[in-house]
């Protein structure tokens, strides 16, 4: 039996990656926080999801 445990990005956090070029959510979650705050685009509901894509992986 397959289990997917990897959850899909929302549509605003795909948007958010291809405004600033990021090109996997591996990527995605290699940035600190600190530095996502200050990218375009990014806003607090973002940082919520990414917080629980990190918590996945």
């Amino acid at each position: 039996m397959h289990k997917q445990n990897e959850k899909q990005p929302s549509a605003e956090l795909k948007a958010f990656m291809l405004l600033n070029k990021i090109e996997s959510i591996a990527e995605l979650l290699s940035f600190a926080d600190e530095v996502l705050i200050e990218m375009p685009g990014f806003g607090w509901h973002l940082l919520k999801e990414i917080l629980l894509l990190r918590k996945v992986q």
